[in-house]
């Protein structure tokens, strides 16, 4: 794999936990408010809504994703807001048979992204450590600057992030079912599934699931621009209704990958701070 598809990766996995994240944490207005879900009789979407204002009530967790492929190992860290599209992510990028690891930062606030990847060329980052991006106005992903179609794609994997619709879409996934009540170091457990393709996903949102149009083409495009074929989706959540943990496996064009992520310390303060303006390359905005 070269240096370039490595620092896509990395990336796309840190990306990736806001998506888990808000796909697996979900909860009803009354669990939101302190109260408990029945997991013995809760269908299956109603533990999603229920969970989803559960985790916003929260404003905030932290997470840990394990991300494995064939040729890739990532663990990332990070703290996020469960309300608003803002989060903090290390990322430790292992690529299979080699001898060193790779570390990188990832800061989201809003729609500015903020990048240390160490990956991608000195040059491109104009000898800064940091890279900073405007989600809103991205360069064109056609661009005839290969650094700029460059930048354009790695911002795109952030564009449109939002907990909160994320939290509902596993209600978009046509055979979300229980699985059971499970227990696990003495805490009963509510073990949900999922699986969807792109042929499957809805072609307008669900009655009654909150899930906007917007949010639906956004999710559907990110899939086919990263060659997804099938992505399936285990997730554990208490009576609470926060989330314990959530597996995601996906198959596609650049193989299978497996991602597993824990959540825990729910209501950290998530404080996003800009790196130093003369360390901060700008992508220039379109």
């Amino acid at each position: 794999m070269s240096g370039m598809a490595r620092a896509m990766k990395l990336f796309t996995a840190a990306a990736t936990v806001l998506v888990a994240a808000a796909c697996s944490s979900s909860g009803t207005v009354g669990v939101g408010g302190g109260g408990k879900i029945n997991l013995d009789r809760v269908s299956a979407a109603d533990a999603i809504k229920d969970a989803s204002a559960a985790q916003i009530a929260k404003h905030s967790v932290k997470e840990h994703l394990t991300y494995t492929s064939q040729r890739l190992t990532q663990s990332v860290d990070s703290l996020q807001r469960t309300d608003r599209a803002t989060l903090e992510s290390t990322v430790v990028d292992q690529v299979t048979g080699a001898t060193q690891s790779t570390h990188g930062e990832v800061r989201l606030d809003g729609s500015v992204a903020y990048v240390d990847n160490p990956e991608i060329p000195a040059a491109m980052r104009q000898n800064k450590q940091w890279i900073k991006l405007d989600l809103d106005h991205l360069p064109p992903r056609d661009s005839s600057d290969k650094n700029l179609a460059l930048f354009a794609a790695l911002g795109a994997s952030y564009r449109g992030a939002d907990p909160v619709q994320g939290s509902l879409f596993a209600l978009a996934y046509p055979d979300l079912h229980r699985v059971g009540v499970e227990t696990r170091d003495g805490r009963r457990l509510l073990h949900l599934a999922a699986s969807v393709t792109p042929d499957t996903l809805p072609a307008t949102p669900p009655p009654g699931s909150g899930i906007t149009q917007a949010y639906l083409d956004l999710r559907r495009t990110q899939w086919k621009d990263q060659g997804l074929t099938k992505m399936s989706v285990d997730f554990w959540m208490g009576e609470d209704g926060l989330a314990v943990e959530v597996k995601q496996a996906e198959s596609g064009t650049s193989g299978d990958s497996t991602g597993d992520m824990t959540q825990s310390d729910w209501g950290v303060p998530v404080t996003i701070v800009a790196p130093p303006a003369d360390q901060t390359y700008t992508v220039p905005a379109q």
